[in-house]
């Protein structure tokens, strides 16, 4: 089952990146200098750019799992910022997404949710996690169930 989730980059950032030249590219960004695969990279980023200067900053995206798989991370279908190097994500979700990355995440989900004026609260019995938010209705809640 695919999810479709609104994705946040900020469009001026896009516009600058999608005018990178390639030889730019390769010597601020780009770790590996392999032209094929700097070249697809590149691609990437401009693609994607693309996307959000032409939604100015908001695009509405398909998460799925691999192909042959109904289970595990969920992947953004044609492009995303998802699929671009950490440098680049950052430089277009600044200060409009938060990066939780796998490692320690219960600790830095429990984090954000104490910086941001959440209250937590978790219940063992049926493994159930609930977080709300003074914010209004639908922004804020998050709700699992296991």
């Amino acid at each position: 089952m695919a999810l479709t989730f609104t994705e946040l980059g900020n469009a001026s950032v896009a516009k600058q990146l999608l005018n990178l030249s390639f030889k730019t590219y390769t010597s601020k960004f780009c770790s590996d200098k392999s032209t094929k695969k700097a070249r697809t990279e590149l691609n990437l980023i401009k693609q994607t750019c693309k996307q959000i200067v032409d939604g100015n900053g908001a695009v509405q995206r398909t998460f799925a799992w691999s192909k042959g798989k109904p289970f595990g991370r969920r992947y953004s279908v044609n492009y995303g910022i998802q699929g671009l190097k950490k440098n680049i994500r950052g430089m277009l979700s600044e200060n409009l997404t938060t990066d939780v990355d796998i490692v320690m995440c219960c600790q830095m989900i429990l984090g954000i949710c104490k910086t941001s004026v959440v209250d937590v609260a978790i219940r063992r019995s049926g493994h159930t996690a609930i977080a709300t938010s003074a914010q209004p209705q639908g922004s804020g809640l998050i709700h699992s169930t296991h």
